[in-house]
């Protein structure tokens, strides 16, 4: 579809192309706003730009947001990663029943439930999940230690 306009004594051109209309100045000096239309191979190109700039923007803020909740992850500060190993649950309720902790404020309090990586003074490897610490420094623990604790076979400190 070809038409003219006269805007301001100044012939427009205005063309469609793929169902999109534009103008354009036959005489450019009388209308400096108005540039000619790009041909439709400069049109390809510019979408192709403007698609690969979008898809680089959604990469970048995806990118970022993955960033961010990750650094905002909490940490897990147990120990563990994995769970108890079930032997060694037993091993160390083995020791706590061989024990009494004369403080009021128990380190065995902590001693129950099926994790006992998440037990006062019990380090567990977050990679396999073996109690790998023992921590007992902080009761005032009489006792016998049992031999359970020779099931404790990755244990690499005890206190």
């Amino acid at each position: 579809m070809r038409c003219r306009l006269n805007m301001h004594f100044s012939p427009l051109m205005v063309t469609t192309f793929n169902d999109e209309i534009h103008l354009t100045s036959q005489n450019e000096d009388h209308h400096p706003y108005i540039k000619p239309t790009k041909r439709p191979e400069d049109l390809k190109k510019q979408k192709l730009v403007l698609r690969s700039q979008s898809t680089m923007f959604a990469l970048a803020v995806f990118l970022l947001l993955l960033t961010e909740t990750t650094a905002h992850k909490p940490h897990d500060t147990s120990g563990h990663g994995r769970g108890c190993i079930a032997r060694e649950r037993e091993a160390l309720l083995s020791i706590k029943a061989g024990m009494v902790d004369d403080d009021s404020l128990s380190l065995f309090s902590s001693w129950h439930g099926q994790d006992c990586c998440r037990w006062m003074g019990v380090r567990c490897s977050n990679r396999t999940g073996h109690v790998v610490k023992l921590d007992l420094h902080e009761g005032f623990l009489v006792g016998e230690i049992s031999s359970s604790l020779k099931d404790l076979e990755h244990l690499q400190h005890l206190d």
